[in-house]
């Protein structure tokens, strides 16, 4: 350390001002230094986050080739659901020989079950059962009637009425055995059915219980 001395021979305060020179020049590098650092830290960051919308983007990107992929592949098939059941009963009473009487059909794209029984209107007992059935669909996207039918006594029969001449008869109830038909279930047209009473082997008056399932 450098002393100086006084005129009077004292020592004089020690000389201060090559250290406080370099107290400024510390600090600035310091500043310098820690500016330096945080700007690193800052690029360091940035690219982190840059690559993270990178990989969020290829991601979606992905996703989006993989559903416009599924989008365009082979069409999958589609479950509709059916929304409600139901059932629908019916009489006809005094349906003279000859006469016909129709019903719509309830619903159409579902199977219906149709039971169809012929009451004694005279005591008499009808064999081998008063009673036919028949299961029948109504496409409603051709607008055609398909089924398979049950004569009373036991016989089956199926139709659709495509093509066009096809017998419309579903079911029957024939007098011991088929063909001796008495009573008919037969298409009347897309939407309806229609019950006939035949005058060639019946002269009194019919009596028709239907029940419709879906």
């Amino acid at each position: 350390m450098k002393i100086n001395k006084t005129n009077n021979g004292n020592a004089a305060e020690p000389n201060a001002s090559a250290g406080s020179e370099s107290i400024p020049t510390f600090r600035r590098f310091e500043k310098t230094r820690r500016t330096k650092l945080i700007m690193k830290t800052s690029i360091v960051t940035a690219g982190l986050f840059a690559a993270v919308l990178t990989n969020q983007a290829q991601r979606c990107l992905a996703a989006d080739e993989t559903a416009k992929a599924e989008a365009n592949g082979p069409e999958r098939p589609v479950r509709d659901v059916a929304q409600g059941t139901g059932s629908v009963l019916l009489k006809f009473s005094n349906v003279a020989p000859g006469a016909s009487v129709s019903f719509p059909i309830p619903k159409a794209g579902v199977p219906i079950h149709i039971s169809v029984v012929a009451l004694s209107t005279n005591g008499g007992v009808q064999t081998p059962s008063s009673i036919m059935y028949a299961t029948i669909c109504q496409d409603p996207g051709n607008y055609t009637l398909s089924w398979v039918g049950t004569n009373n006594d036991g016989s089956m029969q199926v139709g659709t009425t495509l093509p066009s001449g096809s017998s419309p008869v579903i079911s029957a109830i024939c007098g011991g055995s088929c063909p001796t038909v008495i009573d008919t279930l037969s298409v009347n047209s897309a939407l309806s059915l229609q019950l006939t009473h035949s005058s060639a082997t019946s002269i009194i008056p019919a009596t028709y219980v239907v029940l419709m399932e879906y």
